[in-house]
This record gives C-alpha cells, structure tokens and sequence, in this order.
C-alpha cells in the first residue's frame, strides 16, 4: 500500500481498498464497520469525503478523527436532503465530531458540532453554506447530549447557558485534581478532613445496608417500628454532608410525624425493592416527600436533596442525587437539557438519571464505578473543587 490508499464502500457490509493501481481489493462482508481496524490492515487513514456514493478515508493530517467516526459508524454520504434535527458530519473538519443542525435560512445552516472547542455556548456553532460545504449525514442519527441540546429558536438557546465545557475537557478537569482520576488516593481517601469524596459516602451506604437492608427494612414496618425507622435512617443521612444544615432540619422536622413518617418509609421500601425504578412508584415516594409536615416558618420537606438522598445512598448504582443548582450548572455547561423544575416531578427526575447512565457510560472506561462517582465528577463541573 502506498499513500495513495484509500478506503471505499458503496453498500453496508462491502469495502475496498485502493492502491495506486486502482486494484480493488474486497472485505469480508462480515467484517462491520465499526469493527473493522484500518491500521492493522496496513491503510493509511485520513479526512472523510464522498465520491460516486462511494465512502472515502484519503491519507490526510486527521487520520485520527476520521478513524473515530468511522469506528464509531457515524458516516453514511453527503447526499443529503437538510433538515432541522439531522446528524451530519463535516468532512474536512472531522475533528468538530458529530454535528445536529439547529436552523436553515436558505442555502445557509446552522449547526452545533459536539466536539468543538470553546467555552461559550455559541463557540460549537457553525453556520455554512451548503453551495460551497456539503456535509455528510450521520449513518446513526442518535448522539446522547445532542439529543439533549436546549431549545434553539430565532438563532439562539432558549436556556440560560453557563461557560461551556466539552466532556473530554472535564475529565482532563477532574485529572488536574486527581491525576489518577476515580481511583487516586487523594478522591478516595482524603479529600475531605482525610474522609474520602468516595470512602464517607460508601461508609454510609454499608450502614444503610446493615441497618436498614430490605428484610430488616420490612420487619420494623410490620411491626410499626417507626421510631426506629426514624432513628436509623437519620443517623445514616448524619454521615454525609450532601444536605445543607437547614435541609437536615427540615427532614427531620418532617419524619416527627409518625404517620407522614410511615407512609414515607412505606413509600420509600417500594422504590427500593422495585427491580426497575417505576415512575409511577417513584411519582408516589415523591408525593409523601411533599407531605412531610413543615414546621411553621420553617424550610419545607419539599425539596430535591431531601427526596433523593436516601435513595441514593441505599442504592448508588440506580438513583441519584439531585443537588439542584450545582446539577444545573453542570447539565448547562455540557449543553445539556435537564428539564428542571423546582417542584418534585418524575420527569426531571428521569432526565437526571438519563444525563447520570451517560456520563457514568462515559467515565468507567476512566475508573468510575457507580453514582457516587458521577455525582463527584457533576459536582466539580457545576461548582467545582478548589485546589
């Protein structure tokens, strides 16, 4: 193979490669895309272009990129009919990653590319002219945060945006406190007054297990054992400081009440037991929240934190924590529509574990093990650590 290789398909499961003698040589059909590995086959790779419906890697500078989208199935041909919505690919900037396209005026469109640079919201647009760019649509028209971007009408997002950062600048954030990322000492065992960001927060998960595991959980139902309920499940939420003090108050305030406290620990055991998180068991644990008497003047029960604490620390690897503003923040700087409201809602609810699956999906490969984890990483991009 000389420089001049080049990698060409015309239909799914069929490829050829070029040499400079135009021999074609045929690909195993069984040989996908997506597993197909040009570098050991001896190709030299580059910028993605189209020619005759043909898909072509020509040997350029961005072999790198090309090979990702390529690998990752994302480019089909540039004979494409635009639309608001769509998936494209630009192919001579492949580096900007997958792009959906946010308007059309005329021959001119916009378009958000996933992994350009910059931290403002508008430095990942690019409006282009379709009489002198043609792009290429995405063979998988589904990209988990452009399928999320914020509303986009009369050229601009119809969310507050805050300083933007790329998933991939992050995790170089999260390194540059923690080289050795989920599985650095420094995360695990001292960060906080030498308790671990990971180690108090799995203490209090154990503790939740051997105080309050299913069975015994059920046992001091039945025998309406609520003040033991009470007594355990506050001292598990003791351990952790993901509530503010006045929430702590609150919570408690609001479990005094044996009968509210009954119908939330009922509740609650539901969603626990349940081998699926079930909107409408979740909806119904989120209304006995909302019902926990509030003293008078005092903060409400009603609140994110307080709903989703326990839950999360009895089962990280399903539910998450919900801290409102720094989860906001950090959901607006990766562009990503959260559907938040203040009011406890099973659909923000399901957004949060949407955007959590992801970025969990994203960060294992990196040493991320359950929502304990995502929930670090959420914190430092929303508020970040300081040094």
């Amino acid at each position: 193979m000389g420089n001049a290789a080049e990698f060409c398909s015309s239909e799914p499961g069929s490829a050829w490669r070029d040499d400079p003698a135009r021999i074609h040589h045929p690909i195993p059909a069984a040989e996908s895309f997506a597993r197909l590995d040009l570098r050991n086959a001896g190709w030299k790779i580059g910028a993605v272009s189209d020619r005759d419906g043909e898909l072509r890697i020509s040997n350029m500078p961005t072999a790198h990129n090309a090979f990702k989208l390529l690998a990752e199935g994302v480019v089909m041909t540039n004979r494409i009919n635009y639309e608001v919505g769509l998936l494209v690919v630009h192919p001579r900037k492949t580096e900007w990653g997958l792009g959906r396209i946010l308007q059309i005026d005329g021959s001119k469109i916009t378009v958000y590319f996933r992994d350009l640079l910059g931290d403002s919201p508008d430095a990942a647009k690019r409006i282009l002219d379709t009489r002198f760019v043609s792009l290429d649509r995405a063979l998988n028209q589904s990209d988990y945060l452009l399928d999320n971007l914020p509303p986009y009408i009369d050229g601009k997002f119809q969310r507050p945006l805050k300083k933007r950062i790329t998933l991939e600048e992050g995790i170089e954030q999260f390194r540059r406190h923690f080289p050795l990322l989920f599985d650095d000492p420094d995360y695990i065992d001292a960060l906080c007054a030498n308790v671990g960001e990971r180690t108090y927060k799995c203490a209090a998960h154990e503790q939740f297990q051997q105080t309050l595991g299913v069975d015994e959980f059920e046992r001091l139902l039945r025998t309406d054992m609520i003040e033991e309920l009470r007594r355990r499940a506050l001292a598990v939420e003791g351990r952790i400081n993901l509530l503010a003090v006045f929430e702590k108050a609150a919570f408690r305030d609001g479990l005094r009440n044996d009968a509210a406290a009954k119908k939330y620990f009922e509740a609650l055991l539901r969603i626990l037991k349940a081998p699926d998180i079930d909107p409408g068991f979740f909806e119904t644990y989120l209304d006995t929240v909302a019902s926990l008497p509030a003293e008078g003047g005092k903060t409400s029960p009603a609140k994110w934190t307080v709903a989703t604490v326990l839950p999360f620390i009895a089962q990280p690897k399903r539910f998450m924590f919900l801290k409102p503003v720094v989860t906001q923040d950090c959901a607006a700087r990766l562009t990503f529509e959260l559907n938040y409201r203040p009011e406890l809602n099973w659909m923000t609810y399901a957004k949060l574990l949407e955007m959590s699956q992801y970025l969990l999906d994203v960060l294992r490969p990196h040493g991320a093990r359950d929502f304990i984890d995502v929930q670090s990483f959420i914190w430092l991009i929303g508020a970040g650590w300081k040094d």
